[in-house]
């Protein structure tokens, strides 16, 4: 049993040919890391997501002032 710190390995086939050219499956040995930095990791990820929604949601709005922007800048130029 691994250390608490220590990472689990997983195992996942891996496809390799051997010498008469049949394939067959070789496991390989990755690290898992421990459940709560996979939990930090998933609430990370949310958080990007939903600042990247709310910045979609500025850009927009933003896209849509400048037109304005501009048209009331150089027609109080044109008066003046």
């Amino acid at each position: 049993m691994a250390s608490r710190d220590a990472p689990e390995l997983a195992h996942q086939p891996l496809i390799c040919s051997n010498e008469s050219g049949a394939f067959a499956f070789q496991p390989v040995s990755r690290p898992i890391p421990p459940l709560a930095t996979q939990q930090t990791f998933v609430s990370l990820q949310a958080e990007l997501t939903s600042l990247k929604c709310k910045h979609s949601g500025m850009r927009e709005a933003n896209a849509a002032l400048l037109p304005a922007t501009l048209e009331r800048i150089f027609q109080s130029e044109a008066t003046t």
